[in-house]
């Protein structure tokens, strides 16, 4: 219980950072739990820590500093809700729906129907990655009508479709990051799942709210 209640306070602050930062930053500095999962793995669970380890750990590190010192704008300016709904229904937007959604289903098939999820650490923790990319766009546009209109957000549908979202896409991430969890050490699965889901998010990002092109 101890670690659900630190899961759910990181993420309420994490939920709090999208609505001051575009997700290109605040994703990035999910490398911090990188740092303490090289140390909490081997000296808890006895798992190895290897020189590659800390080869792979340093590189990351140091690409979540170039992130964010090339970074040019670090306030985030709040969507209204017409803008939200242009944004999630742009052509672009739906180009990644139909892409993200065809490689979920090949990617379930091959963890659920084979036995490569079980050789291939990537199955799993791709689909985390990509729900995760959906994750950071529902918690984006929350946070969006949050700071605009607290009490009114809930008077637009598409608020209520974006919590939807957003509950149901935490669900999944926790399935299969659990199932990877389960077929990997952990001090394997978290680096490579901050690493896609990183990319991942930063792809969401650029493609429905376009935030490479003011960062």
């Amino acid at each position: 219980w101890m670690g659900f209640v630190l899961i759910c306070l990181g993420e309420g602050g994490n939920f709090g950072a999208y609505a001051f930062a575009p997700p290109v930053l605040v994703a990035p500095l999910g490398s911090i739990a990188l740092v303490g999962n090289a140390f909490i793995a081997p000296l808890f669970l006895g798992e190895p820590f290897r020189p590659r380890n800390l080869a792979g750990l340093s590189l990351v590190l140091l690409g979540t500093l170039v992130i964010i010192g090339v970074s040019t704008e670090t306030d985030e300016p709040a969507l209204s809700p017409d803008d939200l709904i242009k944004a999630l229904l742009s052509s672009q937007s739906l180009v990644y729906y139909v892409v993200t959604g065809a490689t979920c289903s090949v990617l379930w098939y091959l963890s659920y129907r084979t036995s490569i999820g079980e050789r291939l650490i990537f199955v799993d923790l791709a689909l985390v990655a990509i729900f995760g990319g959906y994750t950071v766009l529902s918690t984006k546009a929350i946070s969006s009508l949050m700071s605009l209109t607290f009490v009114k957000m809930f008077t637009y549908p598409v608020t209520y479709v974006m919590f939807f979202i957003l509950v149901l896409t935490a669900v999944i991430q926790i399935t299969f990051l659990n199932r990877s969890l389960s077929r990997f050490d952990s001090i394997l699965v978290i680096p490579t799942n901050f690493v896609l889901f990183t990319a991942s998010s930063i792809c969401a990002s650029a493609v429905v709210f376009r935030d490479l092109s003011h960062t």
